[in-house]
């Protein structure tokens, strides 16, 4: 599995167990590199940015915001069950 694959499964995974919170890519990425789930060297929130793809997050259901008009997205997916 390469890593681009693994990272997206992580983030998926992660914003699933946290289902109705929003976190910021810098976030993900801490969560990640902190419990050592990544490749060497760890991952930076531009990577993760560029891997979370609209159509990846359209297809997976995640949601994408900006909050307090900066230019910081944050993601997360809704508490409610579909």
């Amino acid at each position: 599995m390469d890593n681009k694959t693994k990272l997206k499964i992580i983030t998926k995974t992660f914003l699933a167990a946290n289902k109705g919170k929003s976190f910021t890519s810098r976030e993900i990425c801490d969560f990640i590199n902190n419990n050592n789930l990544a490749v060497r060297g760890g991952v930076t929130s531009t990577q993760l940015s560029r891997y979370l793809t609209p159509q990846y997050l359209r297809l997976e259901g995640i949601d994408r915001e900006r909050k307090n008009s900066r230019n910081v997205w944050y993601y997360g997916i809704s508490g409610v069950d579909d």
